[in-house]
């Protein structure tokens, strides 16, 4: 069969057997019409007119090539405008409902040239019908709109839509913005309303980073130039973000970078996602790595503990003979993303432990299930960031005596242990370094004027590093392990172990964060490989993630011998030391030993830090302490 078209955009292969399809759709929706008309006694020219319309619209239909990148992109509340009508467009959305296909009498394809056998009225095809599948579906935009999709007779896009909802939560349908007349009785009277309605053409599930942030040919070419011009993904990104977000003085707030520096790497990781939890007082920065994670995402989706339930982060649904309903929660919907859940801490008793299991579950398997009678599970490969502040930090409390560190945690900020054990960074902002840290990016920018939107050029590149991450995922979805890189993995893993001395091996409490470490630090290293444009990973790979697995040890001793080691210095290795040692150091007098214990810098001798000292402070005294200050 040939299709004639003025376009010379290239076709699907399929192009033709889904139009033969779609324009069966037509006429057997233009034959429903026809006998409403008649049991309603509408005259002939109403009848025509409806007629006239469906012709119409197959002469539109017949010039389709099937092309996703020709289509405009609409939302579900935007394709009821006169200037779509008849014209191409892709929306994203959920498929909230779908009816039962059943069989019903259509045109036989094999007696003649179906476009021209369709171009007459429905009723004179009668002579020789077959049994055709046909069905319709609801949809649901972002901002909860719903709407009925005109049925589709295609069997191979009925059995592929009904078999991936059942686990693939978004999709996008391509669809021409028709306006049907259809016959409306009201009050023993007919009239003839014409409604805009959507002809679905093709539909796909969104499985990919790609996918959801759908870029242009244009957008994809820059991210292209990129990627060659750039060696350094890394600082480039951390440049923008600074930049985006009107950070100034990051240098004094490690812990605050590596934040950051972790989205960035969660964006580009697969299938093992690599999760966050950040704890500290109000005002230290915690939602900056929130905005972060929104900007470099492919999607975000964020909660608040007091509003969101377990309905609410899974999805609800209900199944029977007329119709299979089902509505996908917010991890979910996150999924290839970020789920973000602020002020976690809020969360109270029962309502704390159904979201912890259903976080638990995500985190471990990228599912989540529902326990009603509906059985409604769902992808959920989707990065988990919660921020949390201590209890004592918003209202007054005392540490009881019979409770160890890891208890008093808990009892804080509400993450239980094997919840904890899942994140892939866990770090503490400490209220002290508030002062060291100018974040005024809601209020004032950096030339101190009042706070004002991100120009077009910003967002623009915002985009462009949304697209180029994603890219980066779906070039690279698997990364090698050599055997060389795989031994310097492990050496760097138990180092970071040692730093917790063998009390915390010996620990019961701590037994699922060792397990669990290995598995997240190579996690972390097929990211970082991947966001250099890697297949394979290297030794610098394993060098550049020991930061993140540190700083989550660090943070494990503080919480095991009570000390104050949120800020301690990655390597322990000059400039860094000095940097930590001239913020953490309060004016009085100090010594090499105390230093090293205050600030938990186990990989350094006593003499270094002595040297580092007096090249900051001058000699010291005769007791052999330094003066700060």
């Amino acid at each position: 069969m040939h299709i004639e078209t003025n376009r010379t955009s290239k076709s699907s292969p399929h192009s033709s057997d889904r139009l033969c399809q779609v324009l069966l759709a037509l006429s057997l929706l233009a034959a429903d019409q026809l006998a409403k008309a008649e049991q309603a006694k509408l005259d002939k020219a109403e009848s025509e007119h409806i007629l006239a319309q469906f012709d119409r619209l197959k002469a539109i239909i017949r010039q389709l090539l099937f092309d996703w990148d020709i289509a405009k992109a609409v939302t579900v509340e935007e394709f009821r405008s006169p200037s779509l009508e008849n014209v191409v467009v892709r929306i994203r959305c959920q498929i909230t409902a779908m009816d039962p296909p059943v069989l019903v009498d259509g045109a036989q394809e094999s007696t003649c040239d179906i476009i021209a056998m369709l171009g007459n009225q429905p009723r004179e095809t009668a002579a020789s019908t077959t049994r055709a599948l046909r069905t319709s579906f609801r949809i649901m935009g972002e901002s909860g709109v719903i709407e009925d999709v005109l049925p589709i007779t295609d069997r191979q896009l009925i059995e592929m839509v009904a078999a991936k909802r059942l686990t693939c939560p978004r999709f996008e349908v391509m669809a021409v913005v028709v306006t049907v007349s259809e016959v409306v009785v009201q009050h023993h009277r007919s009239e003839v309303v014409s409604h805009f309605r959507l002809l679905p053409i093709d539909v796909r599930p969104l499985t990919k980073a790609i996918q959801l942030v759908g870029p242009s040919p244009g957008e994809l070419q820059m991210v292209t130039e990129l990627m060659t011009s750039c060696p350094a993904p890394l600082a480039y990104i951390m440049r923008f973000l600074v930049g985006f977000l009107r950070i100034q003085n990051l240098d004094a707030l490690p812990i605050l970078r590596e934040a950051l520096e972790m989205q960035i790497l969660s964006a580009v990781s697969e299938v093992r996602r690599l999760h966050m939890a950040l704890i500290g007082p109000p005002g230290v920065g915690k939602s900056l790595v929130t905005k972060a994670a929104k900007l470099v995402q492919p999607v975000a989706y964020e909660a608040l503990p007091t509003r969101v339930t377990e309905a609410g982060l899974i999805g609800i649904g209900s199944g029977s003979t007329r119709k299979d309903a089902r509505r996908a929660g917010l991890i979910p919907m996150a999924d290839q993303g970020v789920f973000i859940v602020q002020d976690w801490h809020q969360a109270n008793g029962v309502k704390n432990q159904r979201l912890c299991a259903v976080l638990a579950t995500t985190m471990q398997d990228g599912m989540v299930h529902d326990s009603s009678a509906s059985r409604c599970s769902y992808q959920a490969e989707t990065a988990i960031l919660i921020d949390a502040n201590r209890k004592s930090d918003v209202e007054r409390t005392a540490r009881r005596g019979d409770q160890s560190g890891i208890d008093q945690l808990i009892r804080d900020v509400k993450v239980p242990l094997n919840l904890l054990t899942r994140f892939a960074f866990i770090a503490e902002i400490p209220r002290d370094i508030e002062a060291q840290i100018r974040t005024f990016g809601d209020i004032l920018d950096s030339a101190g004027e009042q706070y004002t939107e991100p120009s077009h050029d910003l967002l623009v590149q915002a985009r462009i590093i949304k697209v180029w991450l994603a890219r980066l995922r779906d070039l690279h979805p698997t990364v090698r392990i050599p055997k060389d890189v795989a031994e310097h993995l492990r050496a760097a893993t138990e180092k970071a172990i040692n730093i917790t001395h063998r009390r915390l091996q010996e620990n019961a409490d701590y037994g699922d964060f060792m397990v669990r470490l290995s598995e997240q630090a190579v996690s972390l290293v097929q990211a970082h490989a991947r966001l250099h444009h890697r297949d394979e990973a290297v030794l610098a790979d394993v060098d550049g993630i020991y930061p993140y697995i540190h700083r989550k040890m660090m943070f494990l001793k503080g919480v095991l011998f009570g000390a104050d080691t949120a800020a301690a210095d990655v390597d322990a290795g000059s400039p860094g030391r000095r940097l930590l040692m001239r913020l953490r150091l309060k004016p009085g007098f100090h010594t090499a030993a105390s230093v090293r214990r205050l600030l938990c810098l186990t990989s350094c001798s006593e003499e270094t830090i002595a040297a580092d000292l007096a090249a900051m402070y001058g000699a010291a005294n005769d007791a052999g302490a330094f003066t700060v200050g």
